[in-house]
């Protein structure tokens, strides 16, 4: 299993980046997904074993309730069919089961 990625939501992208430029992370990629209305940006160090995922929904500038700026965790594995219904027996809750 290999550790991806963690995402966090922002409501200043720009200065999101700054900050994570000055911790020693450059932008890796950007997608824009248009009709999930949001900007992916991927931060990474130089060893790029690893990535903050900062997430900018359009249109939301207002304060993101309590909780709601974490989004997730990334994991790689070799087989998902077989790694889920040891998540799911642990009481993990599975969102979404692929992600192509």
């Amino acid at each position: 299993m290999k550790f991806v990625h963690v995402a966090t939501r922002t409501r200043d992208l720009d200065g999101a980046i700054r900050f994570y430029q000055q911790l020693g992370l450059h932008e890796a990629r950007r997608s824009e997904l248009t009709k999930g209305r949001a900007t992916l940006v991927f931060m990474e160090p130089d060893a790029a074993n690893f990535a903050i995922e900062l997430v900018y929904n359009w249109g939301k500038d207002d304060a993101y309730p309590g909780g709601e700026r974490f989004g997730h965790f990334a994991f790689e594995v070799d087989d998902i069919d077989a790694v889920l219904p040891g998540v799911e027996a642990n009481g993990g809750r599975v969102i979404q089961r692929r992600f192509d």
